[in-house]
């Protein structure tokens, strides 16, 4: 690694999930890419009001879109520890409309299929997200697509596979 790229390696390796993730290995070919894409991680990870489980049915969806095993692996593990039920897992995974009983979690799959199959929110949908979300979740949640979106394409450009998903 040259300079710039240790700096972005030891600040993942330093930072608040206390592991290097996967596709970092490819972000690093770019030393500022990783440190931002990394950084943006880590505020979808741990600074979003959106709970966990909220967050990673948006991810699953959004790695299911691109057909991101390595992303698809991850955010399964996640909904499982979660307590989220292996049917609404095996549901977004085959592309199917899961069936959530939380609001929360309805809401962030509609609007995530929607935006990934739409391209945007009607206005009748943006008018139902705001109302089950607020605006503030709203903004975190598009922020989460776009994170997973990046993600996945680096996961799917760079063959990451699905084994370093355990890390």
């Amino acid at each position: 690694m040259d300079a710039a790229q240790r700096i972005a390696y030891d600040a993942a390796r330093s930072g608040r999930r206390q592991y290097i993730p996967a596709p970092l290995k490819a972000w690093l070919y770019s030393p500022e890419v990783a440190l931002h894409a990394y950084r943006y991680g880590e505020t979808v990870r741990f600074d979003l009001h959106l709970a966990p489980a909220t967050t990673a049915i948006a991810a699953l969806t959004t790695a299911t879109w691109w057909r991101a095993d390595f992303v698809q692996g991850v955010q399964e593990a996640k909904l499982r520890a979660e307590g989220v039920a292996d049917p609404v897992i095996a549901a977004i995974r085959s592309g199917q409309d899961p069936v959530l009983l939380d609001p929360l979690q309805a809401a962030a799959y509609a609007v995530t299929r929607t935006i990934l199959t739409e391209r945007a929110l009607s206005d009748a949908a943006y008018a139902r997200a705001v109302a089950a979300l607020g605006e503030q979740k709203l903004v975190e949640l598009v922020a989460a697509i776009g994170y997973y979106t990046l993600v996945s394409l680096t996961a799917v450009t760079f063959g990451i596979p699905r084994e370093d998903s355990a890390a």
